[in-house]
């Protein structure tokens, strides 16, 4: 496996409350001056949403696995709230047990920024798992970009833009209400 002392050496240290980090798409083209095509093509794959069918990355694997595990379990306790069939939504892949503990712990929250930071920070909690025993190599990058992307996706959330959105839905509620009376 290609070591890549340089590229990470020169990257920053990265800690969940990380702000004015670099931007993945940023840190994607700065690795494209340093990986073989065939690392670049496997770091640029990699996503917190997206899983790949089968990828040659343990970290991108494990990644998947675990996330669609998570996934499954908000379903199961989130369907039956919305008088849905749970396996309707469900991704097939394995149960991991730590999941199910982590979903029950977000869904009794009662705020849902309460709820995503929870479940952010335990998806940032397994990504270091990952982490350990990879210094410099495809691994160490992987699990580094991913990072990237949650940081990216946490600044998104603000309370701030929670009251705005949460005022317009209640208008087009209200409003839509008031034409049919």
């Amino acid at each position: 496996m290609t070591q890549y002392y340089y590229t990470v050496s020169t990257l920053p240290f990265l800690t969940y409350e990380t702000e004015g980090q670099m931007e993945p798409e940023d840190f994607l083209e700065m690795c494209g001056d340093w990986l073989t095509p065939g690392d670049q093509k496997v770091l640029s794959s990699c996503s917190l949403t997206d899983f790949p069918g089968k990828s040659p990355s343990f970290a991108l694997s494990s990644w998947a696995r675990w996330e669609r595990s998570l996934r499954n379990e908000l379903v199961k306790l989130r369907a039956p709230k919305r008088g849905v069939e749970p396996e309707t939504y469900m991704k097939p892949g394995e149960e991991i047990l730590e999941s199910a503990e982590i979903a029950r712990n977000a869904f009794a929250l009662d705020s849902a920024l309460s709820a995503e930071d929870l479940l952010d920070r335990e998806r940032w909690i397994f990504l270091d798992n990952q982490e350990r025993g990879h210094y410099f190599d495809l691994e160490k990058l992987i699990v580094y970009y991913l990072k990237l992307q949650l940081l990216k996706r946490k600044q998104k959330f603000s309370v701030e833009q929670g009251k705005n959105q949460f005022a317009k839905a209640y208008e087009t509620i209200t409003g839509t209400m008031r034409e049919n009376l």
